[in-house]
Formats: structure tokens, C-alpha cells, sequence
């Protein structure tokens, strides 16, 4: 079960970078189960109810250096890493962080699960445990497809959007000023079917998103 379409890496605003069709299917399959059996198990996946109304959203943290929250997490998988790792490899031509990107070691992971009717309204990346302005950040896309906004605003008329769909890629570089993003609409029914048949995968968008852990 392979993609019958090329992947391709296209440059977008805002220093973001857009790997298409680049997580085969096969590959895509293998990372909802990893990440089912994980959010199954101790500190799995949790609802996210932000001001006592539900959003639709559940989120799980990968990595051994959570330290605020008081207890180990679980470790990202070794296959799941090995991805964003080549990810950034096969980037690196479009990325300003040449000189540094083969030290680049995205130990942790947000893993994020959108139900079709969880939009993600505009929101300010933080600078804060991870080097989201001083290394790179790769997000992959599997399930349903998404509307993605981003901008240096937040005003949506004034941002500009892109289409990501399953196995697709994008990875933020470095000092591009204070950015604002979020995914706009979750389009239903809209995940390819050799995984809805592959696996559990509910309606919705999986998103896993990876950093490098930076004490300070």
C-alpha cells in the first residue's frame, strides 16, 4: 500500500515549508496505530475543554522532558522520529538553518487528534520549552484534510491558507517575526480510504507535531 502520487516541497510564506504526499500510506497506517495503542495507555490521550466547553480535541505528550508535569511521558517511537528526522533532511534546501540542521534532534511531540467540528481559531506560536524560533518544527497531517491559515496577523481576511491533506508535511523555520496560525475547517469524509479501511482512524485530523527540547 504505497502513495500513487509523488511527494513534492514547496515554499510557502512565513517561512513555512510544505512537503506534499510525503508520509506513504503505509507509513501513515503504522503512525495511528503507534499513536492508538499510546493514547490507550497511561497519560494518553486527554480532552482538551478549555473554559468548561468541549472542543473537540484530544492531545497526548511525547517525551522525556516534561518536567512541569511532574511525571515521565511516554517516549516518541523510533519510527515516528525517523520520519521527521528525514523530513528535515529533504527540506533542507528551502530551510535558512543549513549550517545547523544536522544537529537538529525533535525529541518531543504534541500529538493532536481535530474532529470535524474542532476549528483551531488563530493563535500566536510561543517561544517558550521548545526552539520553535531557533530550530525547526515539523507538523505531520494524517486523516482528513484541513484548511490551514497563517499569517502575521489575526485577522483571517488578511492571512493566507493552504490545503493539507494526509501525509502531507510543513515545517516552520526559524526568525520569521511573531506568527499566527490555525487550522480554519476540517473538511469530512475527505481522508483517503485505504486508511479509514487500514485502521481505526475516526473522522478528523491527526496532527503530530515535533520540537527540540531546549533548556534555558
Amino acid at each position: 500500500m504505497e502513495n500513487n502520487v509523488e511527494s513534492s516541497c514547496e515554499k510557502l510564506g512565513c517561512g513555512f515549508i510544505l512537503l506534499k504526499n510525503y508520509i506513504t500510506l503505509t507509513d501513515q497506517v503504522e503512525i495511528v496505530n503507534l499513536c492508538q495503542e499510546l493514547g490507550l495507555g497511561l497519560h494518553g490521550f486527554e480532552e482538551r475543554i478549555p473554559d468548561g466547553e468541549k472542543l473537540g480535541l484530544h492531545s497526548m505528550l511525547l517525551g522525556p522532558k516534561w518536567y512541569s508535569f511532574g511525571y515521565p511521558l511516554n517516549m516518541v517511537p523510533d519510527k515516528i522520529l525517523s520520519l521527521a528526522k528525514s523530513s528535515i533532511q529533504d527540506s533542507q534546501p528551502h530551510l535558512n538553518l543549513k549550517d545547523e540542521i544536522s544537529s537538529m534532534c525533535p525529541d518531543h511531540c504534541i500529538v493532536k487528534f481535530y474532529t470535524n467540528t474542532a476549528p483551531l481559531a488563530l493563535h500566536e506560536e510561543p517561544d517558550d520549552w521548545c526552539s520553535i524560533k531557533t530550530k525547526p518544527v515539523v507538523s505531520i497531517f494524517i486523516g482528513d484534510t484541513t484548511e490551514f491559515f497563517y499569517g502575521n496577523s489575526r485577522n483571517v481576511n488578511d492571512e493566507d491558507k493552504a490545503l493539507l491533506e494526509s501525509g502531507d508535511v510543513l515545517i516552520l523555520d526559524r526568525n520569521f517575526g511573531d506568527i499566527f496560525l490555525g487550522l480554519h475547517r476540517i473538511i469530512p469524509n475527505s481522508a483517503p480510504l485505504p486508511i479509514l479501511k487500514k485502521c481505526m482512524l475516526k473522522p478528523g485530523l491527526l496532527n503530530l507535531s515535533f520540537r527540540e527540547f531546549r533548556e534555558f
